[in-house]
C-alpha cells in the first residue's frame, strides 16, 4: 500500500514539474528577403549591404520576435513598439538618413498588417530637425513575404 501511494505521488509530482517547464515552442508568421542597398543602423545593430532574409516568430508567451540572416550571420532585433496598419501588398523596411547614416525606423509586414517601429539615434534627430532640411527617406520591398 505504502509503495502504491509513492508511486501515486511520484507521477503527480513529475506532472506538475513537467507543467511548470517553460514552454519554447515558436510559430513562424513572416518570412522574406530583401536587398539592402545600403550600410544601415537598426535597432541598435549595424548591417551591412546586401541581400537578407526576415522572419518573425513568436512564442507561445506571445512575446515576438525579429530575425534576420544576411552577410554577417543572424541577429535577433527589439523594437520599441508594434501596431497595426492597412494590410499591403508587400512587407517593407522605411529607412531614415540621420547624421549621415541610414537607420531603420519601420518595419511593415504588408498583409499581415503589423507595423514595427525602431527607435533612431534620438540626439541626431533632435539636430537634424532644427536645420530645417527634409530628412531623407527610403522604402524597401519585401520580397516572398508570407
Amino acid at each position: 500500500m505504502k509503495m502504491h501511494i509513492y508511486r501515486t505521488l511520484s507521477v503527480m509530482l513529475l506532472g506538475l514539474a513537467a507543467g511548470l517547464t517553460p514552454v519554447t515552442a515558436q510559430a513562424q508568421s513572416y518570412k522574406g528577403s530583401f536587398e539592402l542597398p545600403y550600410d544601415v543602423s537598426w535597432a541598435g545593430y549595424n548591417f551591412a549591404a546586401g541581400q537578407y532574409q526576415i522572419w518573425t516568430e513568436t512564442e507561445l508567451s506571445g512575446a515576438p520576435f525579429i530575425h534576420l540572416r544576411g552577410p554577417q550571420g543572424v541577429a535577433t532585433l527589439q523594437y520599441a513598439a508594434h501596431d497595426t496598419a492597412a494590410p499591403g501588398a508587400v512587407g517593407q523596411l522605411r529607412l531614415k538618413q540621420v547624421g549621415g547614416v541610414w537607420v531603420v525606423s519601420e518595419f511593415r509586414t504588408g498583409a499581415t498588417a503589423v507595423v514595427y517601429t525602431f527607435r533612431g539615434p534620438k540626439q541626431q534627430v533632435e539636430i537634424a530637425s532644427t536645420k530645417g532640411a527634409a530628412t531623407p527617406q527610403a522604402v524597401i520591398s519585401i520580397a516572398g513575404a508570407q
